[in-house]
Formats: C-alpha cells, sequence, structure tokens
C-alpha cells in the first residue's frame, strides 16, 4: 500500500525501490445470483440482516467488536447474523465462549477456511462486509477488496493503512470504546 512504502521509505531512505501493488477488485459481482447466494444460508437467516466477515480469525481482525456490535443490533430489535468466513484460530482467539457471552447462538456462523470460489459466494449473500484491525498491522485488507468485487460495501476500521480505499464504497469507524456501536 500507498501507506507501507511511506513508512519503509522513512525508515530506510529515499533510495530505496518500493513498488505499490494495489489490491484491486475484480468485477465479480455480474452474473451472481444474490437470492440463489441467500438460498444457501440457513433458512431462518434468509430475510435477516447478514453480516460477513473475510478473513483468518485473528484478535487484531477486532472480531469482539464486530460480535458485539452484532448483538447490540439484536438487542435493539435488528435480526442481525454474522458469517465468520476464515480459518479459526481457537489458541488465539476464544470465540465460542464470546459468542456464549453475547448469547449469539445460532446467529453466527463460522466456515473455517474456504475456497475462493465459496467465499464469494457466500459475500453474495451478505448485506454488508465488516473488516475491523487494532492494533494496527499497517497492512491492506483483501477482506475488503474481495467484499468490493462482489458489490458489497464495506465497514473497516479508521486506520491510515485503509485511507486508500473508497470513501464512497466503506464506513470508517474509529478504535476504541465506541467500536461495536
Amino acid at each position: 500500500s500507498k501507506r507501507m512504502r511511506e513508512m519503509i521509505l522513512r525508515d530506510r531512505n529515499e533510495a530505496t525501490p518500493i513498488g505499490v501493488v494495489p489490491h484491486g477488485a475484480e468485477r465479480r459481482w455480474e452474473g451472481r445470483d444474490r437470492d440463489a447466494a441467500r438460498a444457501q444460508l440457513p433458512e431462518d437467516w434468509r430475510g435477516d440482516f447478514v453480516i460477513a466477515s473475510l478473513g483468518a480469525l485473528q484478535p487484531h481482525k477486532r472480531v469482539g467488536a464486530l460480535l458485539d456490535g452484532a448483538a447490540r443490533a439484536r438487542e435493539r430489535g435488528v435480526r442481525a447474523r454474522v458469517l465468520l468466513i476464515g480459518e479459526e484460530r481457537p489458541r488465539e482467539l476464544d470465540l465460542s465462549s464470546e459468542i456464549r457471552r453475547l448469547d449469539l447462538e445460532g446467529s453466527v456462523e463460522i466456515t473455517g477456511w474456504v475456497e475462493e470460489e465459496r467465499a464469494h459466494e457466500l459475500l453474495s449473500a451478505a448485506d454488508v462486509c465488516v473488516n475491523l484491525r487494532g492494533p494496527t498491522t499497517v497492512g491492506a485488507s483483501g477482506g475488503a477488496s474481495q467484499a468490493f468485487s462482489v458489490g458489497r460495501g464495506v465497514i473497516v476500521s479508521d486506520l491510515p493503512e485503509l485511507e486508500e480505499l473508497p470513501a464512497e464504497a466503506v464506513l470508517r469507524v474509529p478504535n476504541g470504546e465506541d467500536e461495536a456501536e
């Protein structure tokens, strides 16, 4: 990313050759049938607001804040469901305890690692994708780019490394106490 390039140049010197390779988002939404994608969800999810998150389930991806936000939405009467699309890392993050603590059993689906085409189908079924970060890893979000590729907007953390994402397609949320809200 441009942000990473700036950090490297600051740390080294202007003579360091660095290429910026955009994450990019291929046009994968054309020819996709959203109704068919939603029909693959559990039957009681199909009329609900589905939030997806794509990528390995690690603490710095702020999955806890995402689940907390979904629980708050449900308390307010929003029929929110969460699709966590990615490899679980139970040594790093105890999701089952967090799901129980927030009373989200039946409202969260953890797919584990899936093939790319399956990930695109699941993203197509979602209403929005959430890809938070914190503390910063200074990396771009592949999950956000994948969500864009199937025509989904994304909620991201308001961090410098994500400033290259198009403002028209993202909602930026601050890290910290109000993140889940």
